[in-house]
């Protein structure tokens, strides 16, 4: 049952989250970009691991 609440939650605030983006005036070529911003973190792992996994955890908080 906590699984599907959980799915459920991620659900709504993702289209929350689309439902917002849509009130800016913005193009929506922006949300896709601004969605996956924070996995570009994981070019850090280019230098090292150590500053990757450092890199990735600061952008993702």
């Amino acid at each position: 049952m906590m699984k599907y609440l959980l799915k459920l939650e991620e659900i709504a605030m993702f289209l929350c989250a689309i439902f917002l983006f849509n009130q800016l005036n913005f193009s929506w070529w922006w949300f896709p970009a601004l969605l996956f911003l924070p996995d570009l973190s994981m070019l850090g792992h280019l230098v090292n691991t150590t500053v990757g996994a450092q890199l990735y955890n600061f952008v993702h908080h």
